[in-house]
């Protein structure tokens, strides 16, 4: 009987945690995201790091 619920419990937890997942997904794609300048300006550095940027200090992208 133990070994029932134990089954019931994490099935339970895979369900929502899934559920939460689903969710996440779909308002990740439903809200509009949009990058700040400065915010994409670190986004773009960190596609080609560096050690200094231009008027910002070493390593900050990293």
């Amino acid at each position: 009987m133990a070994r029932t619920a134990k089954a019931r419990a994490w099935r339970l937890t895979l369900v929502l945690v899934g559920v939460l997942t689903i969710l996440r997904v779909v308002a990740l794609f439903t809200t509009p995201l949009e990058l700040y300048p400065d915010e994409a300006q670190y986004w773009l550095w960190s596609r080609h790091l560096d050690f200094g940027y231009f008027s910002k200090p070493p390593m900050i992208a990293w």
